[in-house]
């Protein structure tokens, strides 16, 4: 099965861009919704460490198969 790999983590996304963290957040969750849609309507697997929101996600909208790990 294909599958889109989400590498950026949290912390190494828009830091320093003078935006507010509430701003920042919902930023960031939009573009996890957005790869979260794109790979539902292309029938592909997610792997990503973002444990948080792609489990929302699934929740919200179930049908994308998702691997979520952790660093070590």
């Amino acid at each position: 099965m294909p599958l889109i790999c989400d590498q950026s983590s949290r912390r190494q996304r828009s830091r320093g861009a003078g935006v507010p963290d509430h701003q920042e957040q919902i930023d960031l969750f939009r573009r996890d919704a957005f790869k979260y849609l794109q790979a539902r309507g292309i029938g592909v697997s997610i792997l990503t460490g973002n444990v948080c929101d792609f489990d929302f996600l699934n929740q919200l909208a179930p049908g994308v198969p998702i691997i979520l790990y952790r660093h070590a």
